[in-house]
């Protein structure tokens, strides 16, 4: 214990994953926090914990999980946001012993962007299946203890995701009887700026998969730092070119990447790994 105590001393109160680990050093458990020091150390606070055995004298899984405990890591992150999305990079890769054992994992929440002309962009759950689905061209996830809706909102506002559906026919004299939406009626998103035009076809498909798909797509394999020196260069050429209102698009996405607020995205269960 006394490696582990240094190692507890060590934890920075920042967001981030941690990592435990047993003798063989395997990779047993990952986890997020807001704090890494405060969530971290919380395990081993937990008198309950420190005992061979649970209250009732049975050993619970995240009680066994402590004792085979012989080594932490972790990795700090620049937002919650980021923690969630590197937790579940490292669940999909190692599929940890104790992340697995005793999940409902039916449950746990994926990011899905769909093929097409303008791919959508939702969550689902396992239980809702994407195998199958010859739509769907990227899953993201399990993200245990998340907030989707908060987090769907979020990414919307940074990536400018649209939410509507490019009108169906064309706006001409021949057809007068035409519906709002598809007269080409900008939805209240593109009024706010947070959508390109896709309700107007103002954004072609190509251009929307540049500049929505594909930075969400880098974002969400834990590629920020990246994103951002692709997006500090867009926005330059964008200034010379003298396109300054797509330069100005560019410089606020940059700055909402910089400055995530996302406590927002994490529902209680995050507070304790969902156990």
């Amino acid at each position: 214990m006394k490696k582990i105590d240094t190692q507890l001393k060590n934890l920075p109160d920042d967001p981030g994953i941690y990592l435990f680990y047993n003798t063989k050093k395997e990779l047993i458990y990952v986890g997020k926090a807001t704090s890494l020091r405060n969530r971290v150390s919380s395990y081993f606070r937990n008198p309950t914990l420190a005992l061979p055995f649970g209250r009732g004298g049975n050993l619970r899984p995240i009680e066994q999980m402590i004792h085979e405990v012989s080594g932490i890591k972790w990795k700090v992150t620049d937002s919650v946001l980021e923690a969630i999305i590197l937790e579940a990079n490292y669940i999909k890769k190692y599929q940890p012993k104790y992340n697995v054992l005793g999940r409902d994992d039916k449950s746990w929440n994926y990011i899905v962007i769909t093929k097409g002309e303008y791919p959508i962009v939702k969550t689902i759950r396992q239980h809702e299946g994407t195998g199958r689905d010859l739509s769907v061209q990227y899953i993201f996830g399990p993200y245990p203890g998340l907030n989707t809706k908060a987090t769907m909102k979020l990414l919307r506002r940074m990536f400018f995701i649209s939410t509507c559906k490019p009108p169906k026919h064309a706006h001409s004299q021949k057809d007068s009887s035409v519906s709002p939406q598809n007269n080409s009626k900008p939805c209240l998103y593109r009024q706010m700026g947070l959508c390109l035009g896709v309700c107007t076809r103002e954004i072609s498909s190509a251009e929307y998969k540049k500049k929505v798909i594909r930075p969400l797509v880098q974002f969400l394999r834990g590629g920020k730092k990246r994103l951002i020196s692709t997006l500090n260069t867009r926005m330059k050429e964008a200034a010379k070119a003298e396109e300054f209102e797509e330069a100005a698009r560019l410089r606020n996405q940059i700055s909402s990447l910089e400055r995530i607020h996302d406590i927002a995205l994490l529902n209680r269960s995050f507070v304790d790994d969902g156990r």
